[in-house]
This record gives structure tokens, sequence and C-alpha cells, in this order.
């Protein structure tokens, strides 16, 4: 006969959680071997629903310091989360090319001005 399962803290699991600690972590501060904790997490609804607990207040909190970082100046920051919350990208774009601007490669295609372009290139002999 298997021996009584012992109640799990869920208070402890979601403070736990909520400091970004790992199941085999929190499995071990409770006294319980990976498998045991995984286990009781697929029948006990309040231990999953108190590691996601813990883990959406971790990431509140991360945003929060994240948010007040960039409020205080942190140019890092605030690049960081315009990238992530805005779409925003790095670096220059490149320009479309216009007709009234040719690309390289139509400077190649066309006879004319890949001459004018050689002949710029070349350098008269003294």
């Amino acid at each position: 006969m298997a021996r009584p399962k012992e109640p799990i803290d869920v208070a402890l699991v979601e403070s736990l959680a909520s400091r970004l600690y790992r199941d085999h972590e929190i499995a071990g501060a409770l006294g319980l071997t990976r498998e045991a904790f995984r286990k009781r997490k697929a029948r006990d609804s309040a231990v999953t629903e108190a590691l996601a607990k813990g883990r959406v207040a971790f990431a509140i909190r991360l945003r929060r310091l994240q948010w007040e970082a960039a409020q205080r100046g942190s140019v890092r920051m605030q690049i960081w989360l315009g990238k992530q919350l805005l779409g925003q990208h790095a670096g220059p774009r490149r320009p479309m090319a216009s007709a009234h601007r040719p690309t390289r490669l139509a400077l190649l295609e066309d006879p004319e001005q890949l001459a004018r372009v050689r002949g710029a290139e070349s350098v008269p002999a003294a």
C-alpha cells in the first residue's frame, strides 16, 4: 500500500515560481523528486495554478522594472522596448530605387551609363 501523499505547500510553490525557479528546483525545495513533482502537478490543479500565478507575478515585476528603467532615461531599455512593443528596428532603411536615382544594376545594364562610370574611374596617363 502506498503511503499517503503529504500536501504540497502551494504558497511556497508560488513564491519560488515568482522568482523564476525551475520545476526541478521547486521539487527539491519541497523534498520531492522531479518525477514525483511532475505527477503531483498533473493531478493537483492547485499546484499548476500556483506555478502559473507565480510566473505571471515575475513577468509583471520584470515589465515594471523595464518600464521604470526606460522612464529614468535608460536609452538601451527605451530602444529594446521600442523594438519589442512597437516593432521598431535598428539601422537605416535601404532607400528604394527611383527613376531619379538609378541602382548600380541599372548602371551596368545601360551601356552609356556604364561608359560614363568607367570613364570617371579611369585615371588619365601622365
